[in-house]
């Protein structure tokens, strides 16, 4: 019952975190190179009091998130550790100092229970194996003469022992790049590794916290939004030939007359003009560089005096919810209606509105959907 519901618990807490969207994002979130620092303590569980061996230590690691669910690193992690005996009931400790190297995998469960790619906060499964490398045994050399411990036991200069490791982390997303980590494992050493005489392996339970530094986006493909859209096709005009009639001619009493040409009109077109202004994720602001467009699309109102504007807005169906992107498509078609009557005095009759949310995707690319489309025409 209890993981049942840690179960539904996280998938609850990824899906409601992949709403949260980032605002001027123009980079790909994945893939992506770290690097990383940490620091904390470690507890062995070992014969004796897991009070008595609790050490700090450090981590360093650098690695690659090749898709949004997986990526992996090389971490090197350690500084000191304890381990001990308990003889005739009575507790001894010793120091030494290790190093592990481990390769560990990295499953991001936020991106595999909803892939939307990029989430505040992230839920990771780490899983590794590598090798501890262990040396300053003077405190077990100390103890093992106190103890007249049997000399296969003893350290000579250093060890080499495997080493498997499983865990999970929290990550938060400060920034693009800055990432801050909770990170809890359980270290599973050989039992040489730590001197102990009951042949059985050790587990070595690490806490640490830390700051992730990521690089190497790819940068978002440019879509080109910046100039206006073609306008309306209409049909080409269609010239008739001129009828030309000619009175029957009797040889020596008459001429040939020839009827005018009648003068065909060409169809007039009807200016139209077509923009897409397009928003920031979870956003309705007008930034910057697409309010460029609105000004033009209000001079071009002024010089066609007749000409009348539908605004419709969207959302990207690949985040929010249904209800979110409804609202939010709601605030983007205001926000462009708003500009164009405060800012540029467009009278208001002459604006017609929609928001369809994300019930209808106007564009392939999902970004592209967070858009509010433009068409004016001359009436």
């Amino acid at each position: 019952m209890k993981k049942r519901f840690l179960f539904f618990l996280l998938a609850v807490i990824c899906t409601l975190n992949a709403s949260a969207q980032e605002n001027g994002k123009d980079y790909e979130p994945y893939p992506y190179t770290f690097i990383g620092v940490q620091g904390g303590g470690q507890i062995t569980l070992t014969d004796i009091s897991a009070s008595n061996l609790i050490t700090p230590i450090g981590a360093v690691s650098v690695g690659r998130f090749f898709i949004p669910g997986m990526g992996a690193r090389l971490n090197v992690q350690g500084w000191k550790s304890k381990s001990g005996y308990k003889v005739s009931g009575k507790e001894y400790a010793f120091d030494y100092k290790y190093i592990t190297t481990d390769i560990d995998f990295l499953f991001n469960l936020c991106n595999i229970f909803s892939p939307k790619r990029v989430h505040p906060l992230n839920v990771m499964l780490i899983g590794g194996f590598g090798f501890n490398y262990a040396w300053d045994d003077k405190g077990y050399n100390s103890l093992a003469r106190q103890l007249q411990l049997s000399e296969p036991t003893t350290w000579t200069d250093s060890r080499i022992s495997h080493n498997i490791r499983l865990g999970a982390a929290l990550e938060a997303n400060v920034s693009k790049h800055i990432g801050i980590n909770l990170e809890v494992t359980a270290n599973n050493t050989d039992d040489r590794f730590n001197s102990k005489r009951d042949n059985s392996d050790d587990w070595q339970i690490a806490a640490l916290v830390g700051l992730t530094y990521k690089f190497g986006f790819h940068k978002k493909r440019q879509s080109d939004t910046g100039s206006a859209l073609s306008q309306l096709d209409y049909d080409n005009a269609r010239n008739a030939a001129a009828a030309v009639a000619t009175t029957p001619v009797v040889e020596g009493t008459m001429q040939t007359k020839e009827e005018p040409k009648p003068v065909v009109q060409p169809e007039v077109k009807k200016a139209t003009m077509r923009e897409e202004i397009f928003f920031t994720i979870n956003s309705s602001e007008i930034t910057a560089a697409e309010k460029g467009k609105v000004q033009k699309l209000a001079e071009w109102m002024k010089q066609h005096p007749t000409a009348k504007i539908n605004l419709t807005a969207y959302a990207d169906a690949g985040t929010g919810t249904k209800k979110i992107n409804r609202t939010i498509s709601q605030k983007r078609v205001v926000s462009v209606k708003n500009m164009l009557v405060k800012e540029y005095g467009i009278a208001s009759e002459r604006i017609t509105t929609e928001y369809k949310g994300d019930t209808e995707q106007p564009f392939k690319e999902n970004d592209k959907n967070r858009v509010t489309i433009v068409i004016a025409a001359e009436q």
